[in-house]
Protein backbone atom coordinates (compact mmCIF):
# COMPACT_ATOMS: atom_id res chain seq x y z
CA UNK A 1 0.00 0.00 0.00
CA UNK A 2 3.28 2.25 1.02
CA UNK A 3 4.80 1.50 -2.23
CA UNK A 4 1.22 2.59 -4.24
CA UNK A 5 0.55 5.71 -2.53
CA UNK A 6 5.03 6.71 -3.09
CA UNK A 7 4.53 5.77 -6.89
CA UNK A 8 0.71 8.09 -7.04
CA UNK A 9 2.47 10.55 -5.57
CA UNK A 10 5.62 10.58 -7.48
CA UNK A 11 3.18 10.52 -11.09
CA UNK A 12 1.23 13.89 -10.00
CA UNK A 13 4.11 15.60 -7.89
CA UNK A 14 5.13 17.76 -11.22
CA UNK A 15 1.83 19.01 -11.28
CA UNK A 16 1.72 19.40 -7.41
CA UNK A 17 1.37 23.28 -6.75
CA UNK A 18 1.39 24.80 -10.64
CA UNK A 19 -1.03 25.92 -12.31
CA UNK A 20 -2.45 23.61 -14.99
CA UNK A 21 -5.10 23.43 -18.51
CA UNK A 22 -6.46 19.77 -18.41
CA UNK A 23 -8.63 18.44 -21.25
CA UNK A 24 -11.31 15.93 -20.05
CA UNK A 25 -14.15 14.03 -21.55
CA UNK A 26 -17.31 12.61 -20.53
CA UNK A 27 -16.90 10.11 -23.36
CA UNK A 28 -16.90 6.04 -21.95
CA UNK A 29 -13.46 4.86 -21.65
CA UNK A 30 -12.56 1.73 -23.77
CA UNK A 31 -12.38 -1.64 -21.50
CA UNK A 32 -9.59 -2.88 -23.14
CA UNK A 33 -6.95 0.35 -23.08
CA UNK A 34 -6.76 3.82 -21.45
CA UNK A 35 -8.46 5.29 -23.84
CA UNK A 36 -12.17 6.58 -24.40
CA UNK A 37 -14.53 4.63 -26.94
CA UNK A 38 -16.84 6.37 -29.05
CA UNK A 39 -18.85 4.99 -31.92
CA UNK A 40 -18.96 6.43 -35.29
CA UNK A 41 -20.21 9.66 -35.83
CA UNK A 42 -20.71 10.60 -32.17
CA UNK A 43 -19.78 14.14 -31.58
CA UNK A 44 -17.24 14.36 -28.47
CA UNK A 45 -17.19 16.56 -25.91
CA UNK A 46 -13.70 18.32 -24.77
CA UNK A 47 -14.16 20.47 -21.01
CA UNK A 48 -10.46 22.38 -20.73
CA UNK A 49 -10.22 22.98 -16.94
CA UNK A 50 -7.82 25.53 -14.98
CA UNK A 51 -6.25 24.55 -11.97
CA UNK A 52 -3.99 27.05 -9.86
CA UNK A 53 -3.64 30.53 -8.52
CA UNK A 54 -5.93 33.37 -9.80
CA UNK A 55 -4.73 35.13 -13.35
CA UNK A 56 -6.30 38.00 -15.17
CA UNK A 57 -6.20 35.92 -18.98
CA UNK A 58 -4.93 32.59 -20.18
CA UNK A 59 -4.19 31.24 -23.60
CA UNK A 60 -3.59 27.79 -25.20
CA UNK A 61 -3.15 25.96 -28.07
CA UNK A 62 -5.13 22.39 -29.10
CA UNK A 63 -3.31 20.82 -32.05
CA UNK A 64 -6.21 19.45 -33.88
CA UNK A 65 -5.08 15.69 -35.13
CA UNK A 66 -5.83 15.05 -38.79
CA UNK A 67 -9.58 15.04 -40.20
CA UNK A 68 -11.00 16.48 -36.91
CA UNK A 69 -12.77 19.89 -37.11
CA UNK A 70 -13.72 21.16 -33.61
CA UNK A 71 -16.23 24.36 -32.02
CA UNK A 72 -15.28 26.15 -28.96
CA UNK A 73 -17.54 28.10 -26.20
CA UNK A 74 -16.18 29.95 -22.92
CA UNK A 75 -17.21 27.81 -20.19
CA UNK A 76 -18.61 28.42 -17.06
CA UNK A 77 -15.96 29.63 -14.78
CA UNK A 78 -14.32 31.85 -17.42
CA UNK A 79 -18.12 33.09 -17.89
CA UNK A 80 -19.33 34.15 -14.66
CA UNK A 81 -20.13 36.78 -12.91
CA UNK A 82 -17.02 36.87 -11.05
CA UNK A 83 -14.59 36.58 -14.11
CA UNK A 84 -16.92 37.84 -17.40
CA UNK A 85 -14.33 37.05 -19.95
CA UNK A 86 -14.06 36.04 -23.55
CA UNK A 87 -13.22 33.69 -25.49
CA UNK A 88 -11.30 34.46 -28.82
CA UNK A 89 -10.31 32.15 -30.87
CA UNK A 90 -8.57 31.24 -34.89
CA UNK A 91 -10.56 29.68 -37.27
CA UNK A 92 -9.53 26.54 -36.77
CA UNK A 93 -10.30 27.08 -33.14
CA UNK A 94 -6.24 25.31 -32.66
CA UNK A 95 -5.04 28.61 -30.56
CA UNK A 96 -7.34 30.36 -28.26
CA UNK A 97 -7.47 32.73 -25.35
CA UNK A 98 -9.71 34.18 -22.78
CA UNK A 99 -9.56 37.82 -21.89
CA UNK A 100 -12.16 40.75 -20.70
CA UNK A 101 -12.54 44.71 -20.53
CA UNK A 102 -11.84 44.00 -16.74
CA UNK A 103 -9.44 42.54 -14.23
CA UNK A 104 -11.24 39.86 -12.93
CA UNK A 105 -9.33 37.02 -11.96
CA UNK A 106 -9.93 33.71 -13.22
CA UNK A 107 -10.57 31.54 -10.67
CA UNK A 108 -9.91 27.73 -11.11
CA UNK A 109 -13.01 25.89 -13.23
CA UNK A 110 -13.73 25.45 -17.01
CA UNK A 111 -12.25 27.71 -19.01
CA UNK A 112 -13.84 26.28 -22.24
CA UNK A 113 -15.76 23.80 -23.72
CA UNK A 114 -14.98 21.85 -27.46
CA UNK A 115 -17.22 19.94 -29.74
CA UNK A 116 -15.26 17.40 -31.85
CA UNK A 117 -16.41 16.13 -34.85
CA UNK A 118 -14.32 12.72 -35.69
CA UNK A 119 -13.50 11.19 -39.15
CA UNK A 120 -15.97 8.34 -39.19
CA UNK A 121 -13.78 5.49 -40.30
CA UNK A 122 -12.06 3.25 -36.81
CA UNK A 123 -9.37 5.20 -35.69
CA UNK A 124 -7.38 6.64 -32.81
CA UNK A 125 -7.72 10.53 -32.30
CA UNK A 126 -5.14 12.28 -30.00
CA UNK A 127 -5.55 15.65 -28.01
CA UNK A 128 -3.68 17.66 -26.14
CA UNK A 129 -2.81 21.28 -24.59
CA UNK A 130 0.18 23.08 -25.76
CA UNK A 131 1.53 26.89 -25.65
CA UNK A 132 -0.07 27.34 -22.47
CA UNK A 133 0.50 31.11 -20.79
CA UNK A 134 -1.24 33.16 -18.30
CA UNK A 135 -1.56 36.87 -17.81
CA UNK A 136 -2.00 38.55 -14.56
CA UNK A 137 -3.63 41.69 -13.90
CA UNK A 138 -0.72 44.00 -14.67
CA UNK A 139 0.05 42.12 -17.66
CA UNK A 140 3.06 39.76 -16.49
CA UNK A 141 3.13 36.34 -17.52
CA UNK A 142 2.27 33.60 -15.58
CA UNK A 143 3.37 30.22 -15.98
CA UNK A 144 0.60 27.39 -16.90
CA UNK A 145 1.68 23.75 -17.47
CA UNK A 146 -0.07 21.52 -19.17
CA UNK A 147 -1.95 17.54 -18.22
CA UNK A 148 -2.34 14.81 -19.66
CA UNK A 149 -2.87 14.06 -23.62
CA UNK A 150 -6.43 11.96 -23.79
CA UNK A 151 -6.93 9.77 -26.57
CA UNK A 152 -10.79 9.46 -28.65
CA UNK A 153 -10.95 6.06 -30.23
CA UNK A 154 -13.73 5.69 -33.25
CA UNK A 155 -14.95 2.12 -32.67
CA UNK A 156 -15.10 0.10 -36.02
CA UNK A 157 -18.71 -0.75 -37.12
CA UNK A 158 -17.86 -4.40 -36.45
CA UNK A 159 -16.86 -3.89 -32.98
CA UNK A 160 -20.17 -4.90 -31.46
CA UNK A 161 -19.46 -5.22 -27.82
CA UNK A 162 -17.26 -1.76 -28.06
CA UNK A 163 -14.60 -3.15 -26.10
CA UNK A 164 -12.02 -1.49 -28.81
CA UNK A 165 -11.01 -3.65 -30.64
CA UNK A 166 -12.44 -6.84 -32.84
CA UNK A 167 -12.42 -9.85 -32.22
CA UNK A 168 -14.19 -13.60 -31.43
CA UNK A 169 -16.33 -11.67 -29.09
CA UNK A 170 -17.86 -9.69 -31.45
CA UNK A 171 -18.15 -12.68 -34.16
CA UNK A 172 -20.08 -14.59 -31.42
CA UNK A 173 -22.13 -11.77 -31.29
CA UNK A 174 -22.96 -11.52 -35.07
CA UNK A 175 -23.96 -15.20 -35.14
CA UNK A 176 -26.54 -14.77 -32.32
CA UNK A 177 -28.01 -12.19 -33.69
CA UNK A 178 -27.80 -14.29 -37.22
CA UNK A 179 -29.38 -17.38 -35.50
CA UNK A 180 -32.37 -15.34 -33.32
CA UNK A 181 -30.58 -16.03 -30.41
CA UNK A 182 -30.21 -12.37 -30.17
CA UNK A 183 -32.35 -9.05 -31.45
CA UNK A 184 -30.88 -8.09 -34.52
CA UNK A 185 -30.03 -4.92 -33.21
CA UNK A 186 -26.05 -3.97 -34.41
CA UNK A 187 -24.91 -6.44 -36.73
CA UNK A 188 -27.24 -5.32 -39.21
CA UNK A 189 -24.68 -4.23 -41.56
CA UNK A 190 -26.23 -4.86 -45.41
CA UNK A 191 -29.56 -3.18 -43.91
CA UNK A 192 -31.27 -6.63 -45.02
CA UNK A 193 -31.44 -8.22 -41.46
CA UNK A 194 -28.70 -10.14 -39.55
CA UNK A 195 -27.75 -12.86 -42.30
CA UNK A 196 -24.61 -15.34 -42.30
CA UNK A 197 -22.98 -12.32 -44.68
CA UNK A 198 -22.59 -10.05 -41.45
CA UNK A 199 -21.25 -13.10 -39.72
CA UNK A 200 -18.77 -13.05 -42.18
CA UNK A 201 -17.75 -9.27 -42.69
CA UNK A 202 -16.99 -9.44 -38.90
CA UNK A 203 -14.86 -12.31 -38.84
CA UNK A 204 -12.88 -10.92 -41.97
CA UNK A 205 -12.57 -7.35 -40.21
CA UNK A 206 -11.70 -9.19 -36.96
CA UNK A 207 -8.97 -11.56 -39.05
CA UNK A 208 -7.68 -8.07 -40.87
CA UNK A 209 -8.95 -8.91 -44.10
CA UNK A 210 -11.36 -5.79 -44.40
CA UNK A 211 -10.93 -2.80 -42.89
CA UNK A 212 -12.30 -2.17 -39.67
Amino acid sequence: MKKILFVTLLSIWPLLGQNTLTLTTTAPQCSASSAFCVKSGTLVTLDLAYAGASVDGLQWTTPLPSGVSTTAVAGSAATSSSAQKTLYCNPAFSSCLLAGLNTNPLAAGQMAVYTATLPTAAGSYTFSVTGTLGASATGTAVTVGAGSSIVIQVLSRYDLNGDGVVNIQDVQLAAAQADGSSSCTTANFLNDGCTVDDVVLVTLASLGVIPQ
